[in-house]
């Protein structure tokens, strides 16, 4: 008994002298030196910990963090400090908010003296940092070794070198290293990650707990021992032990005073260091509320003031004036107007987004923006009567501007189409010659451009006025090209000749109503009849010649239509040539295309088909009568009989002297081997041929008829030979899914009558890629799956979607979120975005101008804009 008790005396007296120096050793001197160190300790763990969860949450890794640093280079002190104190904003965690002073104050316990912080530096300071959930042991090696002591309930460990079963770790408590195992023997985990909160001061709380819960646990047991030996023994050598005991307890209950000391030290500075960093978190919060709030008022005020003047350059101007302002004066006046309207548009975009910031905001400080709210509500009602005010003021411009430049736009258009035919450079050519090799082309480029045309008295002017009709928001290369293509569809039926002159024509023929058209000359008038005539090529079938595009009746024949265009509606193969050509090149979803030739309908020939079943394995389905033979006309084999009562199959023709090879089944087909006649048997009157099983393959002798006149075997009708295989389909249909493959010689038997199946028609078109600037066609058929559709430069919102100011939606504002019904003009796009892996439109309205860039489709693949 004294021997357990003076064992355990000292081993609990050892660990209280070790908690106690590692309690001395973090309070320090006693100078408020070892508090400040502390609250560096706290600032630290609650960035680490940020740090943690946010590599966690993005799967990023810290030499991804370390490159934001200082661009993946070493890094000093004032660089690490001002991305430290960014950390709190970068990972959404309050408790790791620093001012720049706290956190250059952390700079050298996480260099360790150095001159500069590398990568290395950071992934030590991320290393995983673990709880003890279950008390442990700690070694001084991985494998066997010696017990150091022992990791308890609620210690933190920082992880050095990862382990089966035993893993290296820092031990927080003082600084000390060890081996301790990750599971308990009931195979349970030791320890789990550690939170903001877990660092050295929890570390030696924890200990010091679990220490004195052992020597309260120690000292009970003496006094318990001491009290059963008093009771069982008043004389004797037991007798003596007594004392003794008691002794061990007092000592025992004097270190439990001193810890108890220890603990309410401990609880002293945590709670003192709770209130520090608390009341360092408000200050933060409340500077930092304060500076989004003087933030957010600055910036609504500057972007409204910005709008409003430039509303007010805006003249109200009555219907008189505006008469007396021609074309290129009108279209300037509009100009300003829209850039106006536009101004005025984003920056209610913008001050919508700020204060939907405000009341995203949340916490304590929230008071604290009350007043800027209210600031930014006036902006906000400041912006929508300056809307207003500048929409009816340009009421009256906008009328004139539709009825004067629209109508010299037209002829201007007219006259440059003209004279770009005249010139027989292709519409490629002519952009790439007039951007220089750019994505799109400029005012004064174009201007240049219709410079170098023949035969035109198209001023610099009118140019414009073009340019502002097909790319007032930037010429692209798509824009360009229905710029100067023309394009016109077919109102009336009318006959296409191949000359102008009409009484000294041939035919080419007739174009039906709906068909496009492309002008490639004229329109030429005839003097007397007063008929204008065009030539161009009919998509159709890309038959050339001259069309009347309106009677001397006053019939119009030809109306224009926009320049037809494509989209893809799923990822498909565009082939070399039509039908069945090797792929061009693979279209992607949402991907426009140019429109070269058709659609024209595609009639198929007639498919026929058997419904079989394979006299091998009795597997049915249905065959195509072409793939039998390579004729649509298959005939029936010959060498086939079936079996109509069971008979046996010999090795030989003597049924004296054969042997059985097998019996045959009652409906078994059975194969004639080589050309053979009948032979009989003249001593038994019976009749006998070779056969070959189509079952299993077995050869023999099998009676055709019996003496008694029994038919055992009979002559098929209705068995074919595939000759070189041909697959077995589940449905009378080219495109349904193979049964099996039937092998080349097999036999099926047909199971009815033969079926005449005729596939609908399908569309050929041959089309050109606008982004992979390839060619290709593509046949399919009719109806709502097919692979293309329309696509217009008009689409209608078919989901909730917001429009924001720059093409890659995270680097831009929401303007605005376009809801189910809304029409919008598409004035570029649409474009891959690779970020989020859609395409992207230009959207923009009579009304407000451009608006803003929108996804096609959502995040599921869902469409939000659809042609109209």
């Amino acid at each position: 008994l004294l021997q357990d008790a003076d064992e355990g005396l000292k081993t609990l007296a050892k660990e209280a002298e070790s908690a106690s120096q590692a309690l001395a050793k973090m309070l320090g001197s006693g100078d408020g030196a070892g508090h400040a160190e502390l609250l560096c300790q706290v600032r630290l763990q609650g960035v680490v910990a940020a740090l943690q969860v946010h590599l966690e949450k993005t799967g990023s890794k810290p030499d991804l963090l370390f490159n934001d640093i200082a661009g993946g280079k070493p890094a000093g002190q004032a660089e690490f400090s001002k991305w430290l104190s960014k950390v709190s904003e970068l990972t959404g965690e309050e408790d790791a908010a620093l001012t720049q002073e706290q956190a250059e104050l952390l700079w050298p316990r996480v260099c360790g003296g150095k001159a500069s912080l590398e990568a290395a530096d950071l992934k030590l300071l991320l290393r995983p940092r673990l709880v003890c959930t279950m008390g442990t042991s700690a070694w001084n090696a991985q494998q066997e070794g010696n017990e150091l002591g022992k990791v308890e309930l609620g210690e933190v460990v920082e992880v050095i070198k990862d382990g089966d079963p035993r893993f290296q770790c820092l031990l927080s408590r003082d600084g000390s290293t060890a081996w301790v195992e990750a599971k308990t023997e009931t195979g349970k985990s030791a320890f789990k990650t550690a939170g903001a909160a877990a660092g050295q001061v929890q570390s030696i709380d924890a200990f010091v707990k679990a220490i004195s819960s052992r020597c309260s646990d120690a000292a009970a047991a003496a006094d318990a021992k001491a009290a059963q030996v008093a009771a069982g023994a008043k004389h004797g050598p037991l007798s003596e032990v007594r004392p003794k005991l008691l002794e061990v307890s007092g000592k025992l209950k004097q270190e439990l005073a001193g810890l108890d000391v220890s603990k309410k030290k401990l609880a002293a500075v945590k709670a003192a260091l709770d209130q520090d960093r608390q009341a360092e978190l408000k200050t933060l919060r409340e500077e930092r509320c304060k500076a989004f709030a003087e933030k957010s008022v600055r910036e609504g005020t500057e972007t409204v003031d910005t709008a409003e003047t430039k509303a007010a350059e805006v003249k109200n101007l009555k219907p008189e004036e505006l008469k007396e302002k021609g074309p290129v004066e009108l279209e300037a006046l509009k100009r300003r107007a829209d850039e106006a309207l536009g101004s005025l548009a984003q920056a209610k975009a913008v001050v919508a987004k700020l204060i939907e910031a405000h009341e995203a905001h949340k916490g304590p400080s929230r008071n604290l923006l009350l007043e800027a709210r209210v600031e930014l509500t006036k902006l906000a009602s400041r912006v929508n009567s300056a809307e207003q005010r500048c929409r009816t003021a340009t009421e009256a411009l906008r009328t004139a501007h539709t009825q004067v430049v629209k109508s010299a736009t037209f002829v201007a258009k007219r006259s440059l189409r003209q004279s770009f035919r005249q010139s027989g450079i292709s519409a490629d050519a002519a952009f790439a010659k007039a951007s220089q090799g750019g994505a799109q082309i400029s005012r004064s480029q174009f201007q240049k451009f219709v410079s170098t045309l023949p035969d035109h008295e198209v001023s610099d002017e009118q140019a414009s006025l073009v340019y502002d009709d097909v790319g007032r928001y930037g010429l692209s290369k798509l824009s360009f090209m229905r710029a100067m293509q023309e394009y016109v569809v077919c109102a009336l039926q009318v006959t296409m000749t191949d000359s102008y002159e009409i009484s000294s024509s041939s035919t080419v023929r007739k174009m039906e109503k709906m068909e496009c058209f492309e002008v490639l000359e004229g329109p030429r008038e005839d003097a007397e009849t007063k008929v204008q005539r065009v030539r161009g090529r009919a998509l159709r079938d890309n038959a050339t010649g001259w069309v009347t595009v309106k009677g001397n009746q006053g019939s119009a024949f030809l109306k224009p239509k926009p320049k037809p265009l494509l989209v893809a509606t799923a990822e498909t193969d565009m082939l070399k040539s039509p039908g069945t050509g090797s792929p061009a090149f693979r279209l992607q979803v949402d991907e426009v295309l140019e429109l070269l030739e058709g659609p024209r309908e595609e009639s198929l020939e007639p498919s026929v088909f058997l419904p079989a079943k394979a006299a091998k394995d009795g597997v049915e389905g249905y065959v195509l009568q072409s793939e039998i033979s390579g004729s649509q006309s298959a005939e029936p084999s010959d060498k086939f009989y079936v079996c109509r009562s069971a008979i046996a199959m010999t090795d030989g023709f003597d049924l004296k002297s054969c042997k059985v090879v097998r019996k045959v089944a009652a409906g078994e087909t059975l194969e004639v081997l080589q050309d053979q006649a009948e032979k009989a048997d003249a001593g038994l009157a019976i009749t006998r041929l070779k056969f070959r099983a189509t079952r299993d393959s077995k050869e023999g002798w099998v009676t055709i008829k019996g003496n008694q006149g029994t038919v055992y075997l009979e002559a098929s009708s209705s068995h074919y030979i595939v000759e070189q295989g041909a697959p077995l389909r589940a449905a009378a249909a080219l495109d349904a899914d193979v049964v099996r493959q039937l092998d080349a010689s097999e036999a099926f038997e047909s199971q009815g009558e033969a079926i005449q199946v005729t596939p609908d028609p399908r569309l050929v078109m041959q089309a050109r890629s606008f982004d992979q600037e390839k060619v290709g066609w593509i046949t399919f058929a009719k109806g709502p799956s097919a692979p293309l559709r329309p696509w217009t430069q008009r689409v209608r919102c078919q989901a909730p979607v917001d429009l924001t100011s720059a093409f890659v939606a995270s680097e831009g504002a929401v303007m605005k979120q376009a809801t189910p019904g809304e029409v919008f003009e598409v004035i570029e796009g649409p474009s891959f975005e690779s970020s989020t892996g859609v395409r992207r439109i230009r959207c923009a309205t009579a009304e407000h101008g451009v608006v803003g860039w929108a996804s096609l489709r959502d995040s599921s693949g869902s469409l939000t804009m659809e042609a109209m």
